[in-house]
């Protein structure tokens, strides 16, 4: 008789707890955080960002608290400062700033630091990341069903899992972004139409993963030293060149896809090339190998680039030369004063 109610007490305790748990983090969320209003006002109003015409809000200092976007057509200017999760480490469900439904929104220099999500945006449109800085997150940025917004020059570094996600979400660009993550640096998942050009993508699991998405442009990225460059399934009709494939484990794996490798007049670099291709020719002069590089027997890339003298060496060795030609005149002026002083010293001891 005595075993059921402990019984159902231990259990009411259980469930207690559980709900104490669920509604605790509801709490968090509902009453927590910072808020930019439809309105324009913020709340609370003892937060550090500021605006005088409810169109430019700017950061006054450090935020230690996530911030909810609900206003259409602003920019949030970090100000150099930085927004971050007080505990330095990523709390499920605690994104940095959250864009829901939104349109017209830039963000734009700031440090967002471990949060769950760095920036998140569902249904969002025409939206712009601009020189922010995210780090220590657990995903640094995610977009669902979210269209038309642009990510650049941005650096999305050093999270736990992945740079940038995109589910069902179309139209979009990232461009000019620094990728250094754990697992992925870019994942793109059933979407269409997006831009993915001049990213340095370095030393992540998976440099950009196409899943179940087509017509999307993958131009002029730098892919390097990532286990696997690319990495796609069941995807088709992308187009995919100007890319550097430098010292991944596997430069691509393809699934189940079929893709374009070049445009008709340049394909990739590949860094592995010349080892699978010793007696590849130069075509006319043109700076492209004459045999193409061979993925699967529905992917080749039939116009793979020869390297060029990377033009980021040209100024360093202009600054050597210089500095090597001033060396050796200085040299030989020192010497030739030199000798100038011993006939003249000899010609005043003869007098």
């Amino acid at each position: 008789m005595t075993r059921k109610p402990v019984w159902v007490m231990t259990m009411m305790l259980l469930l207690t707890g559980a709900l104490g748990v669920v509604f605790g983090v509801q709490r968090v969320k509902a009453g927590g955080g910072i808020y930019i209003k439809a309105n324009g006002g913020i709340e609370p109003t003892t937060a550090p960002i500021s605006t005088s015409d409810n169109f430019t809000y700017t950061f006054a200092g450090t935020i230690t608290q996530p911030i909810t976007v609900e206003r259409d057509n602003i920019v949030i200017d970090g100000g150099g400062f930085i927004l971050r999760n007080p505990a330095d480490i990523p709390a499920f469900n605690n994104n940095g700033i959250s864009l829901d439904g939104r349109s017209n929104v830039t963000m734009k220099n700031v440090t967002i630091r471990a949060f769950w999500m760095g920036i998140q945006f569902k249904t969002a449109t025409n939206n712009t990341v601009l020189g922010v800085t995210i780090t220590k997150s657990y995903h640094g940025m995610r977009l669902i069903n979210s269209h038309g917004n642009e990510i650049r020059e941005s650096n999305i570094s050093a999270n736990y899992h992945d740079g940038i996600q995109l589910y069902s979400s179309n139209n979009n660009s990232i461009y000019k972004n620094t990728l250094l993550n754990k697992d992925y640096a870019i994942r793109v998942e059933d979407s269409f139409y997006n831009h993915i050009t001049e990213n340095g993508i370095k030393q992540n699991k998976d440099g950009i993963v196409l899943i179940e998405s087509s017509h999307n442009a993958i131009i002029g990225n730098r892919i390097i030293r990532n286990e696997e460059g690319l990495w796609i399934f069941d995807s088709f009709n992308n187009v995919i060149y100007q890319n550097h494939f430098i010292n991944n484990t596997q430069q691509v794996i393809s699934l189940d896809s079929q893709n374009s490798w070049d445009n008709g007049v340049e394909g990739n670099y590949w860094g592995d090339y010349e080892e699978r291709y010793p007696d590849a020719l130069e075509m006319d002069e043109s700076g492209i190998w004459d045999t193409p590089y061979f993925i699967d027997e529905n992917n080749q890339d039939h116009y793979p680039i020869i390297p060029e003298f990377p033009p980021f060496l040209i100024l360093p060795l202009i600054t050597i030369v210089t500095l090597l030609i001033v060396a050796v005149y200085k040299h030989a002026l020192s010497g030739s004063l030199g000798q100038k002083s011993k006939s003249f010293s000899k010609r005043a001891f003869q007098i």
